[in-house]
């Protein structure tokens, strides 16, 4: 499978095509729809329901927009993990505290 880092130069063609300010407006679009796929799927959804399928479309569909807005902003992909795993250890660590 190619990952999307292995496509950069296929997102950057998809970037420049539509235009920063366009794919923008795409991102939010995509964002929300995701946010209307959570909210309509079940906690214990069956794998193979449309509405898992639907879930992962938009995940799809968000990664690449996150992806284009990367590249536009010059955003740092290794820095947005480092702040990623940060947020990870505090809530673990929130979590620790919760068990005392």
């Amino acid at each position: 499978m190619i990952s999307l880092e292995s496509r950069e130069r296929d997102i950057w063609t998809i970037l420049r095509h539509y235009g920063s300010s366009l794919q923008r407006l795409k991102a939010m679009e995509e964002l929300s729809e995701l946010l209307l796929a959570l909210a309509r799927i079940g906690l214990n959804e069956e794998r193979e329901s449309e509405r898992y399928a639907n879930l992962m479309e938009e995940m799809a569909d968000v990664e690449v927009m996150m992806a284009q807005m990367r590249m536009h902003y010059d955003i740092d992909t290794e820095e947005v993990s480092r702040i990623a795993n940060e947020k990870i250890d505090r809530t673990l660590k929130r979590m620790m505290e919760d068990r005392l």
